[in-house]
């Protein structure tokens, strides 16, 4: 409300808003800062592009395989894509964040991205044991891969409980 109301008085005493100058430019500068960092977050998001032919093949390859992924493997396979394609935005780069967002965005919401040290997967929630015994599957004991297979029981049982109930 006060928002509208600076924007609407030309000056603060025409508005019968009193405030220290001080006070009034730090509000008027924030407000400002606050405008255009929504602005900019949207339009920087929106102008971060990637390949509409090429992102849909990867999107159909990720689904079609339905398991856990590293994060890097699809990035891979999308820029080979690009050069095998000859496509117009070879050399442009993606950054893995927005890159990841963007594959979990176009994935749907039964897809979720997992952290395993300085690794990051990509996998279908109804795999996501599966995932996690892939990504540590170096490093675990047989008391360990016993915990996980058990873990991974309960979790497939407790999502297919919730899905099949109305």
């Amino acid at each position: 409300m006060v928002h509208a109301r600076l924007n609407t008085a030309s000056d603060a005493g025409a508005g019968d808003v009193h405030y220290h100058i001080s006070c009034y430019t730090k509000l008027k500068n924030e407000a400002r800062a606050a405008v255009n960092k929504s602005s900019n977050a949207e339009t920087s998001y929106a102008r971060q592009q990637y390949d509409p032919l090429v992102f849909a093949l990867l999107v159909a390859f990720v689904q079609l395989n339905n398991s856990a992924f590293k994060l890097a493997d699809p990035r891979k396979l999308y820029d080979r894509r690009l050069i095998q394609l000859d496509s117009d935005w070879i050399g442009s780069y993606v950054h893995p964040t927005r890159f990841k967002e963007h594959l979990l965005q176009k994935q749907g919401p039964d897809w979720s991205d997992y952290t395993e040290g300085r690794d990051i997967y990509i996998s279908h929630k109804k795999t996501v044991g599966a995932a996690l015994a892939l990504a540590s599957r170096i490093h675990v004991s047989d008391d360990e891969a016993q915990k996980i297979a058990e873990v991974v029981i309960m979790l497939r049982q407790h999502i297919l409980q919730e899905t099949e109930g109305f």
